[in-house]
């Protein structure tokens, strides 16, 4: 665990897990705001926004716009 938590991953831009943690204050977001992926996926009709609304309110999370 403690060698993942220091390895630079692809998947976080090159961040390690520790490093993105501490750049982000130490604590987890309360908002997300949708990208251009996702923008587009819900105007082509692939994702279901109410769907992923929700999924992301379950989480603790708010949807900004």
């Amino acid at each position: 665990m403690e060698m993942h938590n220091n390895s630079h991953l692809l998947c976080n831009r090159g961040w390690t897990p520790q490093g993105l943690h501490q750049y982000m204050g130490g604590g987890m977001p309360t908002s997300i705001s949708f990208g251009l992926g996702i923008q587009k996926g819900i105007a082509e009709g692939k994702i279901d926004k109410d769907e992923l609304v929700k999924m992301y309110e379950s989480m603790g999370l708010k949807v900004v716009k």
